[in-house]
């Protein structure tokens, strides 16, 4: 009893804890954002593959409830493939496909030609390190992808919460800031961010996206 008291008020010992404390937290935050961009991508090559079929499947009408079905009955323990949040995820791509918006920051294969044409540009290691829900917030009030690429960048560069994103979003802060939208290093987000947590089911998003057409 009396060593561990001296062990509690020993100064280096109480210094060497606060700082591996502080390296598991931080192991803690990267390991969830890997997992986030891990199902983001995920998500994005849904996308693709939904919008493709989409175009070129003749299975009728229901096939996206079908496919949720399979995907929820395969995967029980995941969140992510009701048939609402397959219709995010094709409108999620839709949205930023259209104008070749992310590109690869350590390799950019979009050739000069193609990245003049798009509206706005954020690196894949910024777009895919955002949680869903706030890309569903985002999605939801943003008709331009100027501005949803503006507040994508905010989130990462502030580790914003979903409540602050909110707030910002409601008291445009784009346009407030003017429509540059300037260059910044990633950083890692602090403990207290909601971007260190583990993807949102989008049953908590209270602002619901435009849906176009379901299947």
């Amino acid at each position: 009893m009396a060593e561990n008291m001296t062990m509690a008020s020993n100064s280096d010992f109480k210094s060497w804890v606060s700082q591996l404390k502080q390296d598991i937290r931080s192991a803690q935050i990267r390991a969830a954002i890997k997992v986030n961009t891990e199902l983001l991508r995920l998500y994005w090559r849904m996308g693709a593959d939904i919008c493709e079929k989409q175009k070129s499947a003749s299975w009728g009408d229901g096939w996206l409830k079908e496919l949720s079905r399979e995907l929820m009955t395969e995967f029980p323990d995941m969140k992510g493939f009701s048939y609402r949040n397959l219709r995010y995820i094709r409108q999620w791509y839709e949205f930023y496909n259209q104008h070749l918006t992310i590109w690869q920051q350590a390799v950019a294969k979009l050739d000069n030609d193609m990245r003049e044409q798009a509206v706005a540009q954020i690196s894949e290691d910024v777009f895919f390190s955002v949680p869903w829900g706030h890309h569903l917030y985002i999605i939801s009030q943003c008709k331009d992808v100027s501005r949803a690429v503006f507040y994508l960048k905010k989130t990462v560069e502030n580790g914003w919460s979903r409540a602050v994103l909110l707030n910002y979003l409601d008291t445009n802060l784009y346009e407030r800031q003017g429509k540059a939208v300037n260059n910044f290093n990633r950083l890692l987000a602090n403990p207290q961010s909601e971007l260190a947590g583990p993807p949102p089911s989008p049953k908590g998003i209270s602002s619901t996206p435009n849906i176009e057409r379901p299947l």
